[in-house]
């Protein structure tokens, strides 16, 4: 039996793609810090990347998910694997149902299209 894509690792390589797909969804930038402190970024570490990208929240948010694509913070790892499904429960937490749903439906099907 196949592993489903939602399980799949995710790294650095694929933040491009991340992007790509949070777009598509219309995930809000202006969310980046809620969405980095659900994704088991430290606080301390989303105010840095504030400080330093302040009125930028598109660059906030591609660092954002640098720092977690990197595992930046040891705390990532307690939230869940760098994954898909981790990353969907992230936008669960925010109350972003609708988007968490299409991000676990796509990636459940082996390929996320676009």
């Amino acid at each position: 039996m196949a592993s489903k894509a939602s399980h799949f690792p995710l790294d650095i390589s694929k933040l491009k793609f991340v992007l790509q797909v949070l777009k598509h969804y219309k995930f809000p930038d202006a969310r980046w810090f809620e969405f980095g402190l659900n994704l088991g970024l430290l606080h301390p570490t989303l105010e840095a990347i504030e400080s330093a990208h302040r009125g930028n929240p598109s660059r906030c948010l591609i660092e954002c998910l640098t720092k977690w694509l990197t595992k930046a913070d040891d705390n990532v790892t307690t939230v869940g694997p760098v994954i898909w499904k981790t990353l969907a429960n992230a936008l669960r937490e925010m109350n972003l149902i609708s988007l968490s749903t299409d991000i676990c439906k796509t990636s459940n099907n082996d390929i996320i299209i676009l």
